[in-house]
């Protein structure tokens, strides 16, 4: 037989089973008429002689298939594999399942059977099971039992396996292994798993990836996407990343999650007696995931910027700076944009001077002006060292209020042949661009980014940021951190903001200062008394009574920006621009001090109460606080309860105080998650009805059809998903302010 006809099926014998039921049907047809049968019984014969006929046309075909076919096509392929022809009847196949109308099922054995077969090696073996599986669409195993070496082998159904009913720890390992496996399908990569041992559920703390291609980690964008998909098989949780492309190897650990409460440390700030001090002073700003404290470091970013509107704690993060920077014995000079915020601290030691009218506040930022003027010529000429400078921090509340109101003024108050703009914030960028060589610092507090104010340079001169509560538009968010995400993402809990932590814009809770205005809500008088400096190295001095020149009674811009400063006598303040005689005998006092490790590390609590306490007034006196306070304990009491667990990854997160909604949404529209943008609030029954902030919805590099959606619950936490390019999703936009 020639070897192009040794694997044809031929066709089945249809025309000779039509033929023999033809036959049958005349011989039937022809019976009845002799029996004179009627006209109906001799249809109702045809009709089913023709059934009967089909149906074995059809069983005829069939066994063709199953017989005939399906084996010819097994041994064409399998003589490849064999490296053998295998002639019909070597090859036959049984016990096939029905399958459907048109085409059996696959066979329950195989048997291939001639003299000279090669030995089943393992490599054959796996061939062979792979051919018949692809051919059959069944999986199949090799019947060692039944078959002989040389002669036969046989093939069987592989039998069903009873389902593997998988811990949840183990389901999760399996996930990430596969993921690994299909990102590095040319390497054998390994998983190290590490597990909480305190909890009663399974809780992956981190994992430890091994053997995988380090070239690949070393190139940013193809890093992002291994990141992203591999976070999609971790568990909900922050999980930070170590990559270490030199060493092959992929670290996620689980960070511990933001605490209830904050409030400052329990020890003061060191006083700066010398410049070595200065260098390593810092403020404590709120704690950020796995406990790492954000902070502002003057000597390394000049300037801070605080964003936060109404009731998101700005304020409150201003009351921390202020009083870190009097216990230090800073030159503390606050400019109150709204007159009323600072009203606290116009008794309150270093804090040298407090304006709070318009007049008061121009003159202010002038004196900060020409004061850093003078100490650059003074650095110029060679007069003076940095290192001799005294620090002074200028801390502005409500920049926005105050420029319009510096701009109403100077329009009542100019003279003429002056510019038609007032150079206030001019003033202002010169110390923000060079402010931190003269050692003058700015603290500006804004309700939300403006680019007519913080854009551009100014911007890029507060490397220092914070912004407390949500923002309120994406635009605010890239302006602020550079992510359409991560700020307006900020769940709406008391205290919650968004700060550079570790050199990167992370979620923390802010700590909670006491506001020392004993009329103020936020007042309470164990925590301020705490808070006061020990050392007033500096007097009060004020901004004195404006009188006019010549014979007008108007007051022009010149005498606002002239206006004398007074000391607590009365008494005309010449200010030495390097440093005053207040701190050059602060520095004689205390300068022989050893200088220390600044004992800045905030306090936890997981509730008010217990905040509070750490600040005890008087044991024998009840504890006196505002209405403000009193309200946020009662909601905490309500929502906080008691947790068992110490373990401190398993903490709940905090309880919202109120049900407010974080960002202002219209009415959704549906679309598909690949025409989703950053910034975006989406819901989608995919994922569980859960509002998420998007932080970033981009196409798989090999697969376009499949998304990795990341972002920020509406809890702070972030999420990462892998989900179809044409997944459903209710799109919210958030209102623009």
């Amino acid at each position: 037989m020639a070897t192009a006809n040794l694997y044809e099926p031929g066709r089945p014998a249809l025309a000779k089973t039509a033929a023999l039921g033809l036959l049958f049907g005349i011989v039937c047809w022809a019976m009845a008429d002799i029996l004179g049968a009627s006209s109906g019984v001799q249809s109702a014969i045809v009709v089913g002689v023709g059934l009967i006929l089909i149906a074995f046309m059809w069983h005829a075909y069939r066994k063709w298939q199953k017989h005939t076919e399906v084996p010819a096509l097994l041994r064409k392929n399998l003589s490849n594999v064999l490296r053998t022809d295998l002639p019909p009847k070597t090859l036959t196949t049984t016990g096939h399942s029905f399958g459907s109308f048109f085409r059996p099922g696959p066979p329950k054995q195989i048997r291939i059977k001639q003299h000279g077969l090669p030995t089943v090696e393992a490599d054959v073996s796996a061939k062979i099971l792979y051919v018949v599986s692809e051919i059959c669409q069944n999986a199949y195993i090799h019947n060692t039992k039944k078959s002989v070496p040389g002669k036969k082998i046989v093939l069987i159904q592989k039998p069903d396996e009873d389902p593997v009913h998988l811990t949840p720890e183990q389901q999760v390992e399996q996930n990430i292994l596969h993921a690994v496996q299909e990102i590095f399908p040319k390497h054998s990569p390994k998983a190290q798993y590490h597990w909480s041992q305190d909890s009663d559920e399974p809780y992956l703390l981190g994992v430890t990836i091994t053997e995988i291609n380090g070239m690949d980690l070393a190139l940013s964008g193809k890093r992002r996407q291994i990141l992203t998909k591999l976070r999609t098989r971790l568990p909900r949780g922050n999980f930070v990343s170590e990559v270490d492309p030199n060493g092959d190897a992929l670290v996620f650990t689980r960070s511990r999650p933001l605490p209830n409460l904050v409030v400052p440390p329990a020890e003061h700030a060191p006083l700066l007696t010398s410049h070595e001090a200065y260098s390593e002073f810092f403020v404590p700003l709120g704690i950020g995931n796995d406990g790492a404290q954000a902070i502002w470091h003057p000597r390394k970013d000049a300037h801070l910027l605080i964003i936060g509107g109404t009731g998101g704690g700005k304020t409150i993060a201003e009351h921390g700076v202020v009083q870190r920077l009097s216990q230090a014995g800073w030159r503390t000079w606050l400019v109150d944009g709204k007159r009323i915020e600072f009203i606290g601290y116009r008794n309150w030691p270093n804090v040298e001077l407090l304006a709070q009218n318009v007049d008061d506040q121009i003159r202010v930022l002038k004196l900060a002006h020409e004061t850093m003027e003078s100490r650059y010529d003074l650095i110029e000429r060679g007069k003076v060292r940095i290192q001799d400078l005294d620090p002074i921090a200028i801390v502005v509340d409500e920049l926005t209020s105050l420029l319009g109101a510096v701009k109403r003024r100077y329009q009542d108050t100019k003279e003429k042949g002056m510019p038609a703009k007032d150079p206030v914030l001019d003033w202002m960028a010169d110390i923000a661009r060079l402010g931190r060589t003269a050692k003058m610092h700015l603290v500006e507090g804004l309700q939300r980014p403006d680019a007519a104010i913080m854009g551009g340079e100014m911007r890029d001169n507060f490397g220092a940021r914070v912004s407390m509560g949500p923002l309120k538009s994406k635009e605010a968010s890239l302006m602020l951190w550079d992510d359409p995400a991560i700020g307006v993402s900020v769940p709406n809990v008391h205290g919650r903001g968004v700060s550079v932590i570790n050199g990167q814009p992370g979620m923390m809770q802010g700590a909670f200062t006491a506001n020392p205005d004993p009329n103020h809500d936020d007042y309470h008088e164990g925590m301020v008394e705490a808070m006061k400096p020990r050392v007033q190295a500096y007097s009060r001095k004020t901004i004195a009574e404006i009188v006019p020149d010549g014979d007008t009674d108007s007051i022009t811009w010149s005498n606002i920006i002239s206006a004398p400063i007074i000391d607590e006598n009365g008494a005309t303040v010449e200010f030495d621009p390097v440093a005053s005689d207040e701190s050059k005998a602060m520095r004689a006092k205390y300068g022989r001090q050893q200088l220390k490790d600044q004992a800045c590390q905030l306090q936890t609590a997981d509730s008010f109460q217990e905040g509070l306490a750490l600040f005890p007034y008087d044991p024998i006196c009840k504890l006196r606080y505002g209405s403000a306070v009193a309200q946020k304990l009662s909601c905490l009491a309500e929502h906080l309860q008691p947790s068992t667990n110490t373990t401190p990854f398993k903490a709940a997160p905090p309880q919202q105080l109120t049900k407010q909604p974080t960002t202002d949404v219209g009415e959704g529209s549906m679309t598909e998650l690949r025409y989703v943008e950053p910034g975006q609030n989406i819901i989608s029954d995919v994922i569980g009805d859960e509002e998420i902030t998007v932080s970033s919805c981009e196409p798989d590099d090999e697969d376009p059809a499949t998304y990795y959606l990341s972002g920020w619950t509406q809890d702070g936490e972030e999420i990462h998903l892998e989900l179809p390019a044409d997944t459903q999703v209710e799109v919210f936009e958030m209102e623009q302010v």
